[in-house]
Order: C-alpha cells, then sequence, then structure tokens
C-alpha cells in the first residue's frame, strides 16, 4: 500500500467515513465543516509526524490535494532520514 492510499484510509477512519466516500475529485467542503477539516488535519500531522502552515492548504480544494499535499511531505521526510543515513 502506497503513502496516499495509506493517507486516504486514515483520513476515512478519522471522518468516519468508508473509503470509496473520499475519492480524489470529492471537494475537502462537502467532506464536513471546518472544525472537521480542522480536526482531519490536526490529526493526521500528528500521525504522520509531518507539521504545515495554513498558507500550506492554500489551494486545496479537493481531498486529492490534500492527501498529495501529505504523502509529498512523508516522501520528502523520508528522502532526508535516508540521506542522513
Amino acid at each position: 500500500m502506497n503513502d496516499k492510499e495509506i493517507i486516504r484510509q486514515a483520513m476515512c477512519r478519522i471522518l468516519d467515513r468508508p473509503v470509496n466516500s473520499l475519492s480524489d475529485d470529492v471537494a475537502l467542503e462537502t467532506v464536513g465543516d471546518s472544525l472537521d477539516l480542522i480536526e482531519l488535519i490536526l490529526e493526521l500531522q500528528e500521525e504522520l509526524d509531518v507539521s504545515f502552515t495554513q498558507d500550506d492548504f492554500s489551494g486545496k480544494d479537493t481531498v486529492g490535494d490534500l492527501i498529495t499535499l501529505f504523502a509529498d511531505c512523508v516522501a520528502d521526510r523520508q528522502r532526508a532520514t535516508e540521506s542522513e543515513a
């Protein structure tokens, strides 16, 4: 399972939604209210041990955008860890 699918499954678990309900093209505004999205982002950051600023989320409108943002950050962290070894 790749990072994107792991992140999608975590999103579904946090939001208590079936995996097939969060395809890449689903608008974030339809996933939940703003508090749900904040909770989702905070929990994902904690689970994945990454952090973002509010600006990092600018222009992120879909589930796919959010998954890509997190997956790219996880991949960057993994590459940095590997280069240190």
